[in-house]
């Protein structure tokens, strides 16, 4: 039985590839490790900043919040609606 080259030719590229990449990705695991122990401190330091910003909210009372959100919701409609109105002038010129 003879095997030509022509066929042999793509499983022995193909197996090259493929022994390529494994040995590309053996530090994978060590990799996933440091990214999960990455996570574990950020959401240590995430816990932190979530007290800071509960203790900051504290000091402002339920009304407080809603007439400054109320004003910034009315800052950028004004905003939008002047750009809107903008460009209806400027489609009206040409």
């Amino acid at each position: 039985m003879r095997v030509s080259f022509a066929t042999l030719l793509p499983v022995v590229v193909s197996l090259t590839a493929w022994v390529a990449a494994a040995h590309r990705d053996g530090g994978a695991p060590l990799e996933a490790r440091d990214w999960m122990d990455g996570l574990n401190t950020r959401d240590l330091e995430m816990a932190g900043n979530i007290l800071e910003q509960r203790e900051v909210l504290a000091e402002f009372s339920t009304r407080d919040l809603v007439d400054e959100l109320s004003n910034r919701l009315a800052l950028e409609r004004r905003a939008f609606f002047a750009s809107f109105e903008l460009l209806l002038i400027l489609f009206a010129l040409l």
